[in-house]
């Protein structure tokens, strides 16, 4: 069966309700069409929005994992659009490994959860292949599925719908990749098709969840608190897609629950 993942980098840093307001409203959205979601929980707005987040964590189609604590780059990223160039730095292994151990405390001690999962700010090419300096670093951490490859050579997007996949190639076959689909939802809100545009985005989306449920394959989208609320606040856009996916036929899961299933099922062969 076609499956929709949908997962909200949730990393917005200024204390002045938004988070908050996303988090209210998502969970209500959500538990409309009865459809899971995930949280990755940037540090920093965890420790500003903690009761916020307790809440919606309070929800048993909410699954939580994070982003590191300030949205430090695990990787160094040039974004190529086409008409300019940004270049980005990484931090290094031992900042990385400090901001994901920090995260991880601060989900434990506000959350009673164990954090298994990340979203790499930004995303990369291929993810974290070839890097297994990196992979080590999670692994010391916990992590067991990342969702950290998300662009195109040029450091962009879109991208194709990749499926999961185990880093036994770098030594890491306890890891799992569960790669994001298409565009991130900022990136083609503000680059390509403007803020007010909502129809538009919808169609790009709707489109795709066809495209999966024609070759009955997994969907990934990552969004965004500060951007799902943007020029939306009641997120009638999420709305709509859930409603689609619905229609579809389309099962709704979480990254945690595919990491389980492809874990067992490699357990099983094995």
């Amino acid at each position: 069966m076609a499956t929709l993942l949908l997962g909200y980098d949730v990393e917005y840093a200024t204390p002045d309700g938004t988070t908050a307001a996303f988090l209210e409203r998502v969970v209500d959205v959500h538990t409309r069409w009865a459809a899971p979601l995930t949280l990755f929980l940037l540090g920093e707005t965890l420790e500003q929005n903690v009761r916020a987040v307790q809440r919606a964590a309070s929800s048993p189609l909410v699954s939580v994992a994070q982003h590191t604590y300030s949205h430090s780059l695990l990787r160094p990223l040039r974004i190529d659009t086409g008409t300019s160039v940004t270049t980005l730095e990484a931090g290094s292994p031992e900042r990385i490994d400090e901001e994901l151990r920090r995260t991880s405390t601060l989900i434990r001690e506000h959350l009673g959860l164990d954090c298994a999962g990340l979203t790499a700010p930004y995303t990369y090419f291929r993810g974290l292949q070839g890097h297994p300096e990196l992979l080590e670093v999670l692994r010391r951490n916990g992590i067991r599925y990342v969702r950290s490859d998300g662009r195109d050579a040029r450091g962009y997007q879109p991208v194709p719908r990749t499926p999961p996949y185990w880093y036994d190639a770098d030594g890491y076959p306890d890891i799992l990749e569960i790669p994001t689909h298409g565009w991130h939802d900022c990136v083609v809100r503000e680059d390509v098709l403007g803020w007010d545009d909502l129809d538009g985005y919808v169609g790009l989306v709707t489109a795709e969840i066809d495209r999966a449920v024609a070759d009955d394959g997994l969907y990934s989208i990552c969004a965004h608190d500060w951007s799902s609320i943007r020029g939306d606040p009641e997120l009638t856009h999420v709305d709509r897609i859930l409603s689609h996916a619905r229609q579809r036929g389309m099962a709704i899961g979480t990254y945690g629950q595919v990491h389980e299933e492809l874990r067992a099922a490699r357990a099983a062969i094995a």
